[in-house]
């Protein structure tokens, strides 16, 4: 091979390599800004899933502040229709219309029970500041200081939370 054709092969071959490392510097280039997109898109794919985590526990508790809410108001008005019905005098509890609000009174239960509502049990129990209000204290020889001695009015959970404590009357 002549001088020349050599110089011209060397000088393809440098044109050729210098084009090649051009590509690969620019295919690296492109994979590289697909990496960072990539990456940009992982990042907001787990913000949404944290986005949509916190929005459901948000709307649990709110769903659970509600409800419990709504039951407070209502507990009052059940306290009172379980006193009149208590004091139905006996001689009328045989009739239609008494057993119909009797029967009401079981679906409210079944009502308040299917919602997860607890009624909290005091008779007999140590008072506890954060289930009960102590209305009254009297002295009792059958049971210690301190000791729930009669529920004037049940109280209420939700879950772990008192929603509406009971009163009560407690030993001195």
């Amino acid at each position: 091979m002549s001088k020349q054709k050599k110089t011209e092969n060397n000088k393809q071959k440098l044109t050729q390599s210098k084009s090649t490392k051009k590509k690969l510097s620019k295919i690296e280039e492109l994979e590289l800004k697909g990496q960072e997109y990539l990456q940009g898109w992982k990042r907001a794919q787990a913000d949404y899933q944290n986005l949509k985590k916190e929005s459901l526990a948000e709307k649990a508790s709110l769903s659970h502040y509600i409800k419990a809410e709504v039951l407070r108001d209502l507990f009052p008005v059940l306290n009172n229709y379980k006193l009149a019905t208590e004091h139905i005098p006996e001689e009328m509890r045989k009739e239609a219309w008494v057993q119909g609000f009797i029967h009401l009174q079981a679906q409210f239960d079944k009502f308040f029970t299917d919602l997860g509502v607890e009624k909290i049990s005091v008779e007999g129990k140590e008072f506890d500041v954060a289930t009960m209000e102590a209305v009254e204290q009297r002295e009792s020889d059958e049971h210690g200081s301190n000791i729930v001695i009669q529920e004037l009015r049940p109280g209420y959970k939700l879950g772990d939370e008192v929603i509406y404590p009971a009163q009560v009357v407690v030993a001195k």
